[in-house]
Protein backbone atom coordinates (compact mmCIF):
# COMPACT_ATOMS: atom_id res chain seq x y z
CA UNK A 1 0.00 0.00 0.00
CA UNK A 2 1.31 3.37 -1.26
CA UNK A 3 2.46 5.89 1.73
CA UNK A 4 -0.31 8.57 1.42
CA UNK A 5 1.04 12.59 0.62
CA UNK A 6 3.01 14.37 3.62
CA UNK A 7 -0.10 16.64 5.35
CA UNK A 8 1.19 19.99 5.43
CA UNK A 9 -0.60 23.04 7.22
CA UNK A 10 -0.28 26.65 6.29
CA UNK A 11 -0.69 29.31 8.81
CA UNK A 12 -0.96 32.85 7.76
CA UNK A 13 -3.27 35.57 7.62
CA UNK A 14 -2.07 36.85 4.34
CA UNK A 15 -4.28 35.39 1.53
CA UNK A 16 -1.82 35.61 -1.30
CA UNK A 17 0.89 33.88 0.88
CA UNK A 18 -1.76 31.00 1.88
CA UNK A 19 -1.99 30.69 -2.26
CA UNK A 20 1.46 30.96 -2.94
CA UNK A 21 2.32 28.42 -0.78
CA UNK A 22 -0.36 26.41 -1.31
CA UNK A 23 0.78 25.84 -5.00
CA UNK A 24 4.15 25.25 -4.05
CA UNK A 25 3.52 22.12 -1.69
CA UNK A 26 0.95 20.86 -4.22
CA UNK A 27 3.19 21.08 -6.75
CA UNK A 28 6.20 19.29 -4.92
CA UNK A 29 3.55 16.72 -4.28
CA UNK A 30 2.14 17.54 -0.57
CA UNK A 31 -1.39 17.32 0.63
CA UNK A 32 -2.44 21.08 2.05
CA UNK A 33 -4.97 22.89 4.28
CA UNK A 34 -4.87 26.55 4.71
CA UNK A 35 -5.57 28.75 7.91
CA UNK A 36 -5.81 32.41 8.11
CA UNK A 37 -5.37 32.46 11.78
CA UNK A 38 -3.79 30.45 14.59
CA UNK A 39 -7.38 29.69 16.43
CA UNK A 40 -8.60 28.55 13.19
CA UNK A 41 -5.76 25.85 12.99
CA UNK A 42 -5.83 24.90 16.48
CA UNK A 43 -10.03 24.32 15.88
CA UNK A 44 -9.16 21.90 12.83
CA UNK A 45 -6.09 19.50 14.50
CA UNK A 46 -8.97 16.67 15.76
CA UNK A 47 -10.05 16.99 12.21
CA UNK A 48 -7.72 17.20 9.78
CA UNK A 49 -4.30 16.21 12.03
CA UNK A 50 -0.99 17.79 9.75
CA UNK A 51 3.01 16.33 9.75
CA UNK A 52 4.28 19.63 9.48
CA UNK A 53 2.75 23.11 10.05
CA UNK A 54 4.57 26.39 8.27
CA UNK A 55 3.44 28.71 10.98
CA UNK A 56 2.91 33.13 10.73
CA UNK A 57 4.91 34.28 13.57
CA UNK A 58 2.36 37.40 12.87
CA UNK A 59 -0.91 36.35 13.36
CA UNK A 60 -4.44 38.49 14.36
CA UNK A 61 -5.59 37.75 18.06
CA UNK A 62 -2.28 35.72 18.86
CA UNK A 63 1.41 34.91 17.80
CA UNK A 64 2.44 32.33 15.84
CA UNK A 65 4.47 31.60 18.96
CA UNK A 66 1.79 31.77 21.08
CA UNK A 67 0.11 28.78 18.44
CA UNK A 68 3.37 27.00 19.05
CA UNK A 69 2.51 27.27 22.88
CA UNK A 70 -0.68 26.20 23.16
CA UNK A 71 0.77 23.18 20.49
CA UNK A 72 2.72 22.50 23.71
CA UNK A 73 0.57 22.41 26.27
CA UNK A 74 -1.70 20.05 23.99
CA UNK A 75 0.77 17.75 24.17
CA UNK A 76 1.14 17.99 20.53
CA UNK A 77 4.16 16.90 18.37
CA UNK A 78 4.18 18.68 15.43
CA UNK A 79 7.27 19.82 13.24
CA UNK A 80 7.04 23.83 13.03
CA UNK A 81 8.24 25.42 10.44
CA UNK A 82 7.95 29.68 11.46
CA UNK A 83 7.95 31.93 9.06
CA UNK A 84 8.48 35.53 9.40
CA UNK A 85 8.28 39.33 7.24
CA UNK A 86 9.34 41.08 10.73
CA UNK A 87 12.64 39.49 12.09
CA UNK A 88 12.94 41.20 15.11
CA UNK A 89 16.09 40.70 17.35
CA UNK A 90 15.51 37.41 20.03
CA UNK A 91 12.59 36.56 18.01
CA UNK A 92 14.30 33.34 16.37
CA UNK A 93 15.82 32.48 19.95
CA UNK A 94 12.47 31.93 21.28
CA UNK A 95 11.00 30.14 18.48
CA UNK A 96 13.65 27.85 18.21
CA UNK A 97 14.24 27.39 21.92
CA UNK A 98 10.18 26.44 21.83
CA UNK A 99 11.06 23.77 19.69
CA UNK A 100 10.01 24.95 16.44
CA UNK A 101 12.01 23.12 13.35
CA UNK A 102 13.48 25.76 11.74
CA UNK A 103 12.47 29.64 11.42
CA UNK A 104 12.73 31.36 8.12
CA UNK A 105 12.33 34.52 7.25
CA UNK A 106 10.24 36.38 4.25
CA UNK A 107 10.93 36.93 1.29
CA UNK A 108 11.35 32.78 1.23
CA UNK A 109 13.56 30.92 -1.19
CA UNK A 110 11.28 28.02 -2.41
CA UNK A 111 14.04 25.71 -1.97
CA UNK A 112 15.29 26.25 1.58
CA UNK A 113 11.29 26.08 2.89
CA UNK A 114 10.80 22.24 0.86
CA UNK A 115 14.29 21.57 2.45
CA UNK A 116 13.66 22.55 5.46
CA UNK A 117 9.60 21.00 5.81
CA UNK A 118 11.73 17.74 3.54
CA UNK A 119 13.87 17.68 7.09
CA UNK A 120 11.40 18.52 9.25
CA UNK A 121 9.12 15.23 7.78
CA UNK A 122 11.64 13.48 7.36
CA UNK A 123 11.24 12.96 3.75
CA UNK A 124 13.27 13.91 0.44
CA UNK A 125 13.52 17.17 -0.58
CA UNK A 126 11.47 17.16 -3.66
CA UNK A 127 13.00 20.03 -5.64
CA UNK A 128 11.08 23.01 -7.05
CA UNK A 129 10.92 23.81 -10.30
CA UNK A 130 13.12 26.28 -11.32
CA UNK A 131 14.99 26.39 -8.41
CA UNK A 132 18.56 27.19 -7.79
CA UNK A 133 20.63 24.90 -5.63
CA UNK A 134 23.86 27.18 -5.40
CA UNK A 135 23.00 28.68 -2.11
CA UNK A 136 19.73 26.44 -0.92
CA UNK A 137 20.41 24.97 2.65
CA UNK A 138 19.29 21.87 3.96
CA UNK A 139 18.21 22.02 7.32
CA UNK A 140 19.80 19.85 9.46
CA UNK A 141 19.39 20.44 12.95
CA UNK A 142 17.16 22.79 14.28
CA UNK A 143 18.90 26.42 13.68
CA UNK A 144 16.95 29.59 12.46
CA UNK A 145 17.95 30.34 8.45
CA UNK A 146 17.97 33.53 7.30
CA UNK A 147 17.36 32.84 3.62
CA UNK A 148 18.98 35.81 1.44
CA UNK A 149 19.05 33.90 -2.29
CA UNK A 150 18.42 35.82 -5.77
CA UNK A 151 15.00 33.37 -5.84
CA UNK A 152 12.55 34.22 -3.26
CA UNK A 153 8.87 32.75 -3.10
CA UNK A 154 6.77 35.15 -5.18
CA UNK A 155 3.34 36.23 -3.59
CA UNK A 156 1.41 37.70 -6.74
Amino acid sequence: MPDSPTRISIVDDEACVRTALRRLFCSAGFQVETFASGLEFLDSLDKQPADCVVLDMNLPNFSGLEVQQRLTQANRQLPIVMITGRDEPGVAHRVMAAGAFAYLTKPLSEQTLLEAIAAATHAAPPKSKGASTKTAQTVKEPTPIKEHDDEHLSTN
